[in-house]
């Protein structure tokens, strides 16, 4: 699939606040223990034109 995760262990208080719990519908008796993100990569962006005129082809220039 191409996705990464990441635990971000400094924002475990902001899952925890009785607000956001009553927000997002979490009930009150649960609590987060790790907030982890999942993402994936940046879009592919085409790379420049070769000197001698060729054109790139993943990491061959042909």
């Amino acid at each position: 699939m191409g996705l990464g995760t990441g635990v971000i262990g400094s924002a475990v208080s902001a899952p925890n606040a009785p607000e956001l719990k009553t927000e997002l519908g979490i009930p009150a008796t649960a609590a987060a223990v790790v907030p982890i993100i999942v993402g994936g990569p940046p879009p592919r962006r085409h790379k420049p034109p070769a000197k001698d005129g060729g054109f790139w082809s993943g990491s061959k220039c042909r």
